[in-house]
């Protein structure tokens, strides 16, 4: 790998991160707020997905054509059904015990595990059409989510978690673009 290379490289997942993180703080906070009125913890996985996505897309938007609302849908989608199956749990299964932290982190990163593999399989689908490699997208993604959720109580931390496991992917995968056949018969 050249120097260039590993200058885009760097710069990319420090970015990555960077907004995973401040999706994820704005995201947990904005979605506990509305959560309060709404739809409890499903409107927190859908706040935070929301915001991910939009952060992740700031970075996306420099290094592919990968559709920007379909990415932050995906990531909506994907949280949603994930604390959408943590409530349904939740109220099904009548705990005989709060689950707030420490104890229900466990639940919570059952949510982000489903979520993020629901939202990165949805994402691969479009990678896909630009980027060789893209097969693993989902499996990190649920990777990178599940372990966000053990560190909930600090949504900073769970978002650089998130965003670091899934920056070295991510990178990857956009170092693989999908060859047009047109040019190489010209």
């Amino acid at each position: 790998m050249n120097t260039e290379s590993n200058v885009v490289g760097k710069t990319f997942w420090k970015r990555w991160v960077l907004q995973s993180a401040i999706g994820y703080l704005l995201g947990f906070w904005g979605g506990f707020i509305a959560g309060h009125f709404l739809l409890s913890n499903v409107m927190i996985g859908i706040a935070i997905g929301a915001v991910v996505g939009l952060m992740q897309c700031r970075v996306l938007r420099d290094y592919t054509k990968v559709s920007s609302s379909w990415w932050v849908l995906s990531n909506v989608i994907g949280m949603g059904i994930g604390f959408g199956l943590y409530n349904v749990v939740w109220y099904v299964w009548e705990y005989p015990f709060d689950l707030s932290w420490p104890l229900g982190i466990p639940g919570w990163s059952a949510a982000f595990f489903f979520g993020g593999g629901i939202a990165g399989f949805l994402q691969q689908r479009m990678l896909r059409r630009h980027f060789c490699g893209s097969g693993w997208w989902a499996a990190i993604c649920a990777l990178g989510w599940g372990l966000s959720g053990f560190a909930i109580q600090l949504q900073i931390v769970s978002g650089a978690v998130l965003g670091a496991i899934t920056a070295g992917m991510m990178l990857s995968i956009l170092r693989q673009p999908v060859k047009n056949i047109e040019s190489e018969i010209k």
